[in-house]
C-alpha cells in the first residue's frame, strides 16, 4: 500500500445555486493546480451538499443520481487529475424521493455513493430526505475508506473498525455550524483515535441565511487524534496531506487495539 495524498477542498457553497458554487470549486483548484497540490493527487474531498450549501430544497440542485450538475463536475476532476473525488450532493433518486448523498468519483466514471444515515432532524432534514440504511466502504489504491456525511460523526457505533481487515480512513463531509465546532473537533479526534485510522474532515465555510455561520475547521487527523493538516478557519482554500501507509500498518502492529474491539 502506497501513501495516499489527499486535497482538502473547503468551499462556499453559492445558495441554492449549483452553477456558481461549481465556478468558485473550480476556481479553487485551478489555483491548486497552479501551485502543483494536485500533482500525484489521489483523492479530493468536498463538503456537504457543495453545490447548494444544506438545503431543503432539493429540486434547486438540479440534480439526479448520476447527472448534472455536481456529479459531472465531480466525474470531470476526476479524470482531468486521475484521482478520485469524493463529496455530497442533494439528490433526486429513480423511485422521485431525495436524499443527501456522498459520491466518491473515480477516473472512468465508475462511482460508489453512500446515503446519510444519521439526518439532522432538528433543522428539518428528515422532513425533506430518506435515511440511507447501508453502511459503505470503498477500496481506492489499496487503502480502504469510509464514507460519511456531518451528523453521521456523532454516532461513533456506525464507524466501528471491525473489519478484516480494518478500514484505514474515515470520510466526513460537512455543513457544520460555528456554535458546535467545538464538537466537530473534538469528535473528529475521537474517531480517528477510536478506530485507529486516519480521519479527514472537510466542512464549507460562508453564511448561509438564517444567517448560519460555517466557519471551516477542514482538517485530517492521524490515528493517534493529530492533527496532519488543517484549512484556514472561515476561507475557501485548498490544502493538500500525505497519509502515510507506513505509519499506520506500524502503529497498528504496535499498538494492536482493534484486536479486542469487539470484546
Amino acid at each position: 500500500m502506497k501513501d495516499l495524498h489527499i486535497l482538502l477542498l473547503q468551499t462556499a457553497p453559492v445558495w441554492n445555486d449549483p452553477d456558481a458554487s461549481i465556478a468558485a470549486a473550480e476556481d479553487l483548484l485551478e489555483r491548486a493546480d497552479s501551485d502543483g497540490l494536485l500533482d500525484g493527487i489521489d483523492l479530493m474531498v468536498l463538503p456537504e451538499m457543495w453545490t447548494t450549501g444544506f438545503t431543503l430544497e432539493p429540486l434547486r440542485s438540479r440534480e439526479s443520481p448520476t447527472d448534472a450538475p455536481g456529479y459531472v463536475a465531480m466525474a470531470r476532476w476526476a479524470n482531468r487529475w486521475n484521482c478520485a473525488v469524493a463529496g455530497s450532493l442533494a439528490v433526486q433518486t429513480a423511485d422521485h424521493q431525495f436524499a443527501n448523498r456522498m459520491h466518491f468519483v473515480e477516473p472512468g466514471g465508475r462511482c460508489s455513493t453512500y446515503d446519510k444515515r444519521h439526518l439532522f432532524g432538528l433543522g428539518g432534514e428528515t422532513q425533506v430526505y430518506r435515511p440511507g440504511c447501508e453502511r459503505v466502504e470503498v477500496s481506492w489504491r489499496g487503502w480502504g475508506i469510509l464514507l460519511h456525511i456531518c451528523y453521521d460523526l456523532r454516532f461513533p457505533i456506525v464507524s466501528r473498525n471491525l473489519g478484516t481487515p480494518p478500514y484505514d480512513v474515515a470520510l466526513y463531509s460537512a455543513c457544520w455550524p460555528a456554535p458546535r465546532i467545538a464538537a466537530w473537533d473534538i469528535l473528529l479526534a475521537a474517531r480517528a483515535i477510536e478506530n485507529q485510522c486516519y480521519v479527514v474532515g472537510v466542512n464549507r465555510c460562508g453564511e448561509e441565511p438564517g444567517p448560519l455561520l460555517y466557519p471551516g475547521h477542514s482538517c485530517a487527523l492521524s490515528p493517534l487524534g493529530e492533527v496532519l493538516a488543517s484549512v484556514p478557519d472561515h476561507q475557501p482554500d485548498a490544502v493538500r496531506c500525505t497519509l502515510s501507509a507506513s505509519s499506520l500498518s506500524d502503529l497498528r502492529e504496535r499498538l494492536p487495539f482493534l484486536r479486542d474491539a469487539d470484546r
